[in-house]
């Protein structure tokens, strides 16, 4: 009797420890995501953004920075719904895919009072979500997480 119930608990201690392990995974990925897009869009003089129709659709986010120098760089944020990636490429280069398994990706965009606008030229702040989906031991595990606003320190706006 003991053994029989001692490989049911087995198996959903095994489960709850893939799930956990997936969540640490993704929190950790996530932040390093959230903390290297943050400092891009502090540094930010320009963007422009793209979404195409549609839940899952690929999204582009093109930011101007300010290097250290001086200078300006392009840094542009795609996530490509095919391979539920995140890439991330400046001046044109290599892409280095930066976040994975994820299902969605969307920015809101805040004016300098904090009112969530869509008109470029008054943009001051971004906020970012990401949607986690993955099928662990025959489990669909979802999860949606949500940055703070990213104030754009070096933009201008009307």
């Amino acid at each position: 009797m003991m053994v029989s119930m001692m490989i049911p608990m087995a198996q959903y201690l095994g489960k709850s420890g893939e799930v956990m392990v997936t969540n640490v995974s993704h929190h950790g990925a996530s932040r390093r995501f959230m903390e290297r897009l943050g400092k891009d869009l502090r540094r930010t003089t320009d963007l422009s953004y793209v979404q195409l129709p549609g839940f899952t659709s690929d999204t582009t986010l093109t930011l101007t920075t300010m290097t250290a120098a001086g200078g300006s760089e392009t840094v542009v944020y795609t996530f490509h719904h095919a391979t539920d990636e995140v890439s991330r490429a400046v001046n044109g280069g290599a892409k280095e895919v930066v976040l994975q398994d994820i299902v969605a990706l969307y920015y809101k965009f805040y004016d300098s009072s904090g009112v969530q606008t869509t008109l470029k030229d008054d943009i001051k702040m971004v906020e970012t979500s990401m949607v986690f989906e993955e099928d662990i031991v025959n489990v669909q595990a979802t999860q949606t997480m949500n940055s703070t606003k990213v104030v754009l320190r070096n933009r201008a706006v009307n």
